[in-house]
């Protein structure tokens, strides 16, 4: 199934796991490599956010049956983290009471993040490649993102308001996953994962198990898979106007 508002595909056949037991809720910023993890983690629950819940005051395009997004709001969000079992992933922003409805039940919680000027170029290759993904919203002018005539520029000016969501996660979830680690040593990540929640969430009996599972030519949005991209496409212009919109957090994060 894919998700209406960013396009991931996820599992129909997801295992529920018991009431009361340990759970995980993955949160992965937008086009930080989600299906990478949730492959690893196999066949989670998903989360659905509203496209406005992270792109506040962005229209997607009218008249796709693929836009239903926008009907979802923060409080059906709030709901679904309180309520699921097993595993779930989702492009959940960080809120409080998002953080006590996830530790309401036993819950390990892991964000994934990534090189904010590859999340950046990712997303601009995912709108050009599909026109009709919700991602390729509409700017103040009335123009769809692939058809600006700088959508890297746009997507700078956009990214801070994106990334404060998911900021505050790296203080309050228990394991912070980075992109290029994932990529790297996927074992490492899915250790850590299985030492926390155990084999139970992820139907497995080992770590390199969950590791088996992973094939990114199955993603539907799967590109590349690099990091550092961000260099082959960036102008020097590019550069200077990141600097300057995201150069705290992207300091804050790591990246800078």
């Amino acid at each position: 199934m894919i998700c209406e508002v960013c396009g991931v595909e996820h599992g129909l056949d997801h295992r529920e796991g018991p009431e009361g037991g340990m759970r995980v809720l993955v949160t992965t910023h937008p086009k930080s490599g989600t299906n990478l993890l949730i492959q690893l983690t196999g066949s989670p629950a998903h989360i659905p956010v509203g496209f406005p819940v992270l792109y506040e005051g962005a229209s997607v395009r009218s008249g796709n049956s693929r836009a239903g997004g926008d009907a979802i709001t923060i409080g059906d969000t709030y709901k679904k983290v309180e309520s699921f079992t097993g595993a779930a992933f989702g492009h959940v922003p960080w809120t409080e009471e998002m953080e006590r409805s996830a530790r309401k039940q036993k819950t390990v919680v892991a964000v994934l993040i990534r090189d904010p000027r590859d999340v950046i170029v990712s997303h601009y290759f995912h709108v050009k490649r599909t026109a009709e993904a919700a991602f390729n919203f509409m700017l103040p002018d009335g123009t769809r993102l692939a058809d600006s005539p700088d959508p890297i520029a746009d997507l700078i000016r956009v990214a801070p308001f994106v990334w404060r969501k998911f900021i505050p996660w790296l203080s309050h979830a228990d394991l912070v996953v980075r992109f290029a680690d994932l990529v790297g040593d996927p074992l490492s990540i899915a250790t850590k994962l299985y030492n926390r929640a155990g084999g139970r969430v992820f139907g497995v009996s080992t770590p390199a198990q969950m590791t088996e599972r992973i094939n990114p030519h199955k993603s539907p949005t799967f590109r590349k898979g690099s990091t550092g991209d961000w260099r082959n496409h960036f102008t020097s212009a590019h550069v200077q106007q990141f600097n300057q919109a995201m150069g705290d957090i992207a300091n804050r994060l790591g990246y800078l």
